[in-house]
């Protein structure tokens, strides 16, 4: 998937690290989802209390400390190891935003003091994790392209891939960093590795870097995600099947995404459709309804997705969609009627701004038909399908 803004962007910048000799171009932390949360966190603070911005003025502020509670499940407090975590947690998302241009970085004094330069790219990352691993993606291979640094591009291209051949590209990884920034040990360029290297890995369908050595298998969303640097499975709960939480992930990032994907909808719905119910009846939408119910624990991904949101008017949430305003109770049948409405935006979003359009028609599809073939319901794919493009018929 290409995004035509976010290429022609980064097209024209030169992040050659040879001449910058900035080590912190990446970090440990900045994975897509983080940096889509620090994205967020950005407009939100500069929208609100000021334009420019500290990394503690952001951890500190109640935006942020609302959404990381959700994030790592942590108390919403900025104290004792907490804040430390919270310091690089913010801190290395901010350094790669300056260096890819989207943030200006005053080092006069101290702590350093961030503004916006780039601001339609920084609502695309906040927009959604997706967004901001195609953003990463296309960073890191244009800051290594620039660079002239070809051994992960040597890497992917190889159809069988040893240990060797990954120690031999963390070596020069490592090498590299060293000779070009100043970093002067180690430990951080084989840390960061994984970091680099894992969202091509990803896009090409290719194993990457675990912990230090060769991954078993190819890398998976998870992977690339700040969870992913977690013990397996440490927050599932038993309720919840492994695919099921690898999916969407524990209870605090669940309600997070959750909350992004409404979030998104809304920002899409408000800027392309006036903030007008998506059914077309006219009216203000301030309701994001999931149209599968979040309430189903068999599918606790489809409450993240984009595609499975759609905004209503007051009375079409609660009087159509909950009959008789009771939240607890579907009326399947209008959220067929639902499912067809949103169907015909995703597909005008798509076509008409597929750069700044939230919604993947695919993940759309593969939705409805888990859906209908676990619920024994063929009739709501085939219905959808009716309106598919001939690809998927």
């Amino acid at each position: 998937m290409k995004n035509n803004i976010i290429s022609s962007y980064l097209q024209s910048k030169n992040f050659d690290i040879r001449k910058s000799h900035n080590g912190r171009w990446m970090d440990q932390k900045v994975t897509p989802d983080v940096l889509s949360l620090i994205a967020q966190t950005i407009l939100d603070y500069t929208e609100n209390i000021n334009e420019n911005f500290t990394s503690k003025d952001l951890y500190q502020s109640e935006d942020f400390l609302q959404t990381v509670a959700h994030f790592f499940g942590k108390p919403a407090r900025a104290v004792g190891e907490m804040q430390n975590e919270y310091n690089k947690f913010v801190g290395q998302p901010l350094k790669t935003l300056t260096y890819a241009g989207l943030l200006l970085e005053n080092q006069q004094k101290k702590p350093f003091v961030y503004s916006i330069d780039n601001k339609n790219i920084l609502e695309l990352l906040a927009q959604s994790d997706r967004k901001s691993l195609l953003f990463l993606q296309g960073y890191i291979k244009k800051c290594l392209s620039d660079s002239g640094f070809d051994g992960i591009e040597t890497f992917l291209s190889k159809k069988q891939k040893s240990q060797d051949d990954f120690y031999i590209l963390r070596d020069e990884f490592i090498n590299f960093e060293i000779n070009n920034t100043a970093i002067n040990k180690e430990l951080e360029p084989r840390r960061i590795l994984a970091k680099v290297l894992n969202p091509l890995a990803f896009e090409a369908n290719s194993q990457g870097a675990y912990r230090g050595h060769l991954s078993h298998a190819n890398i998976r969303p998870i992977d690339l995600t700040y969870e992913g640097d977690n013990p397996q499975d440490a927050h599932k709960e038993k309720n919840m099947s492994r695919q099921e939480y690898r999916l969407a992930g524990n209870k605090y990032t669940l309600t997070y995404r959750i909350e992004k994907a409404i979030r998104a909808v809304r920002a899409y719905n408000d800027k392309f459709n006036f903030g007008l119910s998506e059914t077309g009846s006219g009216d203000q939408a301030t309701q994001g309804h999931h149209m599968l119910p979040k309430a189903k624990t068999n599918y606790p991904q489809f409450s993240t997705y984009c595609e499975n949101i759609i905004m209503l008017s007051p009375n079409e949430h609660y009087l159509n969609a909950h009959k008789n305003n009771k939240t607890a109770t579907i009326n399947f049948d209008y959220q067929k009627k639902l499912l067809l409405f949103k169907e015909a935006n995703i597909l005008n979003a798509i076509k008409n701004h597929p750069d700044e359009s939230p919604y993947d028609y695919e993940l759309f599809i593969k939705m409805i038909t888990e859906y209908s073939c676990r619920e024994n319901e063929p009739e709501i794919l085939k219905n959808v399908l009716k309106n598919a493009p001939p690809v998927y018929n």
